[in-house]
């Protein structure tokens, strides 16, 4: 897990400094490239790089807070569950949630199974089952925090104490 930690925290330094110098105007011709293709105007002008920060600090906040397994769990969650319900909701939603009208239940259904088929690698079925739906139901509230952060926080405590 210390591995993880060193890489993960090596990468959060690499995505930070591409960031100040994206916005410093430094040009590093792919970096930027990556960044112009995939980051939206208005968060490029902003905190370029902030979606993938916010997601390697939600990958390394379970591995210092939580047991190894409920870490792995967790960061699975919010790798498959999350990405899953952002793929299929944009691709194929439809049915907007009623209590947030940005999520469609299309995308809350596939981070659902998603969740918890990835969960089940590291616990039970039935803990799975939990994870998974504690991970969906977080990822789906309209939080004003990133859910790259919430999911990995919200279905690491509940695990902990279950």
């Amino acid at each position: 897990m210390n591995a993880t930690l060193y890489l993960l925290s090596a990468l959060l330094i690499v995505i930070l400094s591409t960031s100040i110098t994206y916005k410093s105007g430094v040009h590093i011709p792919y970096l930027h490239l990556f960044i112009d293709r995939f980051e939206r105007r208005e968060v490029r002008e902003k905190f370029p790089g902030r979606g993938a920060v916010y997601y390697v600090i939600g990958m390394i906040i379970p591995l210092l807070l939580f047991e190894e397994r409920i870490a792995f769990t967790c960061i699975l969650i919010t790798c498959l569950g999350d990405a899953g319900s952002t793929l299929v909701g944009k691709n194929f939603g439809t049915h907007r949630i009623p209590y947030n009208r940005r999520k469609t239940i299309e995308g809350s259904t596939a981070c659902f199974i998603l969740s918890i088929s990835a969960a089940a690698t590291q616990i039970s079925p039935e803990l799975a089952v939990i994870a998974g739906t504690v991970g969906t139901l977080t990822e789906s509230l309209p939080l004003q925090v990133d859910d790259n952060l919430t999911i990995p926080i919200i279905v690491g405590t509940i695990l902990t104490i279950l």
